[in-house]
């Protein structure tokens, strides 16, 4: 069992402190009436300083324990951990009108990932010299958001194109960057399908679409939280497992003699 608390302020440095760029081209400036005009030297702030701003935190809580039976024919462990990052470091968009070009880093969220992870082990000794393992594992996490920034707020990222249709979303309550995509009802068998697809005021909800393509619910998104299907949202992994390496440096899943 361990408990403990972990700092991190992997930013850029003096991110407590606003930035300024002296001169150059296009900052600086004729300055007076006369034909010959002195140029002043021109400035522009690039960054806005946080003096609030702090290291985030993760505490950590893990318990485990491990067992054997049958003389430890049969052995294994079971783990448990749960882990919140509490003011996140992250950049924080603000308005385009206040002329600065680079976000401002502030502590914008606090995180959870917790979990479990069992793993069981037999050891098979034969009396004449063939002897083997077998290990099995199952494990469960989640990641979810506790609180980002201030109220319904939300990180959209992910984009198809350059700021265009996002695909991700981070909010609260939700792990981070949950997929957030339209809901399908099917594909457009035929042309016709397609030009019969239209809203109240008749207009076509996708008319750009073609025979083969997805047909979108209007005006409803989903919240994906996984790609692996709903049946199995717990993440299992389980089998018979060694730990070496094939050629390609991959880890495979094996059953192994051993002399």
């Amino acid at each position: 069992m361990s408990y403990g608390i972990l700092g991190n302020e992997d930013i850029p440095p003096f991110r407590y402190l606003s930035g300024i760029n002296i001169g150059g081209g296009q900052l600086n400036y004729p300055f007076g009436s006369s034909l010959s005009q002195v140029v002043s030297v021109g400035a522009i702030a690039t960054s806005v300083g946080n003096e609030n701003i702090k290291w985030e935190q993760t505490a950590t809580f893990d318990a485990g324990i491990d067992f054997g039976f049958l003389n430890n024919s049969i052995t294994g462990t079971f783990d448990y951990f749960n882990s919140e990052t509490t003011d996140m470091l992250a950049p924080t968009p603000i308005p385009a009108t206040s002329g600065v070009i680079e976000n401002i880093y502030t502590n914008i969220a606090t995180m959870q990932n917790k979990g479990w992870e069992f793993s069981a082990t037999y050891h098979h000794t034969g009396k004449n010299g063939f002897n083997f393992d077998i290990t099995g594992n199952i494990s469960h996490t989640e990641n979810k958001i506790i609180k980002l920034g201030s109220e319904d707020a939300q990180i959209q990222d992910g984009y198809v194109d350059y700021e265009n249709n996002p695909t991700t979303i981070t909010k609260e309550g939700l792990p981070v960057a949950s997929f957030n995509l339209y809901k399908s009802d099917g594909i457009f068998q035929s042309v016709g399908e397609i030009n019969a697809y239209k809203n109240a005021a008749g207009d076509l909800l996708q008319p750009d679409a073609k025979p083969g393509d997805y047909i979108f619910e209007p005006s409803k998104e989903e919240i994906v939280l996984t790609l692996i299907p709903k049946s199995l949202k717990t993440q299992l992994y389980k089998g018979i497992r060694d730990s070496f390496a094939s050629e390609h440096g991959a880890r495979m899943t094996a059953m192994h003699t051993r002399a």
